[in-house]
């Protein structure tokens, strides 16, 4: 009794500490965020905005200050609310307009935007976003300020039915079903072998870097920035305090909010390397090789054959499925937090063999990374709920045979500690998430995101969840079709430097898998076919919770090779899962188990040898693009070696895209280009795409349904190629020269699709 009096007080401690933990995180979130800027006092002045927009029938007004950060509670205009971070405030119709008046400290920027809900007969829609997070004016004395709608409510979508959400549900909870009879009809999760010796284990991680660093190694020093990259670096460069929390500030707003981990871990790289990309993609390099060990780490720790600890990690970390989180700086976050789940759960496994006073150090470091990888980005998040059922599992006594059992109120508070920290990160996303363009309620937002997944033939797929693209592009494309792309590259004579590294890979991947084969007293896995469908089930569940996160917003796209496959990073560790289980499949049914193993290491060596030609082909657009945009630099600094304060800028003549990789392609990239250049915050720039409008009061560009409106005052158009400078002080200026120059507005290039770039195949 006394011995478990003492275990009881110690759990007990342990989960107050974890629940103190917990606090002191949010508690310096909270300190850190300048979300809630103190505007006090009488200074305020009234803003009236008025929206001409005939064809809506319900319109909110979503605005903040200085970086959408809202008034404090008594300081909002009456009925005014905060939803993810944001003031929204409703608009009263009057006619065709809709009128709100909001307040705020002269001298003050005021973002602004408008949601659509209803159209004027009175349907519900999917919500429209009017606006841009660059939208914005000064706040004066007393002002009114006029916008009319740009919102097409002609191509608005109806809400899904209640009646089709149900169908949709009950089709995936069937699927889920399915999977979960399978997974539990098999013995174990693990095969509960005695761990790799650490020798051993220390020549594989050797083998990991080295091959892993030997496909990075031709184009990791030639990389540049891109797009969301220049906005960041323009923000850094113009903070008035270069300290890291000040950095950290210049950053940090409302569109960022929810990920202070990313924006500190920029904001880090930032005051190492200043405005040198060499020393970022050096760092990202580093990180994608820390992923491949610890993902070792973490399937020796389950017990697994050796051949496969190798091999899962080795195909991870050459599938390009996510390869542009390889190149673009904006999605580094991607990596870091990947880094941080294998870490979790190696550390979580940890606790079931560590001593009682170690257990608990590794739980805590198992929560730190839990804590980390959730503020630096969301994918991983469901994975963290798969890692404490599968900890709860294998802490049983009878679950590992290798290993003594957990007791049982240890093991209800390993779960509940991590189970607790998993809300708060949940909690803290969902509060802070700013993603103007698709918020809607939720059940609106859960009836359409839930159609869409399962909707077989997506009409004009553009973005959102949707598990036919999902399959079609990381199952078809990056596996299927991955030794056709890759014969297309040999085929095209890639280069002596080129055929050396893969070569090298090749023979060192296939030499040293089938040394370990021979030397392994295990077969890889078991000789039953049906227990080959455990790893393969096991991969597809890890795939679809690796874009689970996806069925809380629409921000995901499908591209096979465009920056929309960064969010496919999670979901890639299931498809390595799935690619080495059916190889391991094919070489059993294909060979006597003598040779299996060689052909086992014959077949996956040549995968990762197909994965590194298509992801060293990609980087080569990417650096194309660097040396383009480096081009257009030198080209507009020589014919302006100053540009007026407020002025603007419209490029022309330039592709927006080499291949998947973006030169300048919105008003973000370049501009925050041309602010760090000329040291000047006031310029505003942009690029001619098909998207742009030149109409009656300004010239009007739209990315990612965010539109951009630019008055015809210091207005200029630079046509790159013939260093020309066109003045446009109207519209029927600027409808003359393009009439003359660039009809289209397409410069002559491939038609791009931001996300996706100019397809390769």
């Amino acid at each position: 009794m006394r011995h478990n009096s003492s275990t009881w007080r110690r759990l007990l401690a342990a989960l107050l500490g974890a629940g103190a933990l917990t606090l002191l995180c949010w508690g310096l979130g909270w300190l850190c965020s300048p979300a809630y800027a103190q505007y006090q006092g009488p200074a305020l002045v009234a803003q009236e905005i008025r929206y001409l927009a005939p064809a809506a029938g319900e319109v909110q007004l979503v605005w903040g200050l200085d970086g959408w950060q809202p008034l404090l509670a008594e300081l909002r205009p009456g009925q005014t609310w905060i939803e993810q971070g944001v003031m929204h405030s409703p608009m009263e119709r009057q006619g065709q307009t809709f009128v709100a008046s909001v307040r705020g400290t002269p001298g003050a920027t005021l973002d602004y935007g408008f949601r659509i809900l209803a159209k004027h007969d009175g349907a519900r829609i999917e919500p429209l976003w009017d606006g841009s997070m660059h939208y914005r004016a000064t706040v004066t004395a007393e002002r009114v300020i006029t916008v009319t709608s740009t919102a097409q409510l002609d191509d608005a979508l109806p809400l899904p039915s209640s009646v089709e959400l149900g169908m949709y549900v009950l089709a995936a909870l069937g699927l889920l079903v399915v999977s979960l009879l399978v997974i539990a009809r098999s013995p174990a999760l693990t095969y509960g072998g005695p761990l790799i010796a650490r020798g051993s284990a220390a020549r594989d991680g050797l083998f990991l870097a080295v091959i892993v660093a030997l496909s990075l190694s031709l184009y990791v020093t030639r990389l540049g920035f891109y797009s969301d990259d220049w906005a960041f670096l323009a923000a850094f460069a113009q903070a008035p305090d270069r300290s890291l929390p000040g950095l950290f500030r210049a950053n940090y707003s409302a569109h960022t909010l929810m990920r202070p981990a990313q924006i500190f871990y920029f904001a880090l790289l930032y005051w190492l390397f200043g405005a040198n990309p060499l020393g970022y993609h050096l760092v990202n390099s580093a990180v994608l090789v820390l992923c491949a060990l610890l993902f070792y780490l973490t399937l020796r720790e389950l017990g697994l054959p050796r051949q496969l600890c190798v091999a899962v990690p080795l195909v991870y970390a050459l599938l390009p499925n996510y390869s542009t989180d390889r190149f673009w700086f904006a999605a580094f976050q991607a990596g870091l937090s990947m880094a941080l789940y294998f870490l979790s759960l190696y550390a979580d496994l940890r606790t079931l063999r560590a001593g009682p006073r170690a257990r608990w150090l590794w739980k805590l470091l198992a929560l730190l990374s839990l804590f980390v990888s959730g503020l630096a980005y969301e994918v991983a998040l469901p994975l963290f709920l798969f890692n404490t059922l599968l900890v709860w599992y294998l802490g049983r006594p009878s679950a590992q045979a290798s290993r003594p059992g957990v007791e049982l109120p240890t093991r209800l508070l390993l779960a509940a500690s991590s189970l607790l920290v998993l809300v708060a990160v949940l909690t803290f996303k969902g509060t802070t998430v700013a993603r103007l363009d698709h918020e809607r309620g939720f059940v609106e937002r859960t009836t359409a995101i839930v159609g869409h997944a399962f909707a077989l033939n997506p009409h004009n797929y553009d973005r959102g969840l949707n598990f036919r693209q999902a399959l079609a592009t990381n199952y078809g494309e990056h596996v299927v079709n991955l030794p056709v792309h890759a014969w297309h590259i040999l085929w095209r004579e890639p280069g002596t430097a080129t055929l050396v590294v893969a070569a090298s890979i090749g023979l060192l991947g296939f030499v040293y898998l089938a040394w370990i084969g021979r030397c392994s007293t295990r077969q890889l896995l078991p000789a039953s076919q049906y227990e080959l469908l455990r790893p393969a089930a096991w991969g597809l569940l890890l795939f679809v919770l690796g874009y689970a996160i996806f069925f809380t917003n629409t921000q995901v796209q499908f591209s096979a090779t465009g920056i929309g496959n960064r969010t496919a990073i999670a979901a890639a560790v299931g498809v390595a899962l799935s690619v080495v289980a059916s190889v391991d499949w094919l070489s059993t049914l294909a060979c006597p188990r003598a040779w299996a193993a060689r052909l086992f290491a014959a077949l996956l060596s040549l995968f990762c040898v197909a994965g590194f030609l298509v992801n060293n082909s990609l980087a080569g657009f990417w650096i194309e693009a660097y040396r383009q945009q480096q081009n257009v630099l030198a080209a507009i600094s020589t014919r302006f070696p100053a540009l007026p304060a407020g002025s603007t800028l419209l490029l022309d003549g330039v592709c927006p895209y080499a291949g998947p990789a973006i030169v300048f392609e919105s008003h973000w990239d370049l501009a925050g280009r041309l602010q760090m250049h000329y040291h000047n915050p006031t310029l505003r720039a942009d690029v001619v795409t098909p998207s742009m409008q030149v109409a009656d009061d300004a010239v009007k560009t739209t990315i990612y349904n965010l539109e951009m409106s630019y008055p015809y005052n210091k207005l200029f158009i630079y046509r790159y190629g013939v260093d020309a400078v066109y003045p446009v002080g109207d519209a029927q200026a600027a409808r003359r020269y393009f009439e003359l120059y660039n009809p289209d507005y397409s410069s002559g290039c491939s038609r791009g699709k931001p996300g996706f770039g100019v397809p390769i195949f």
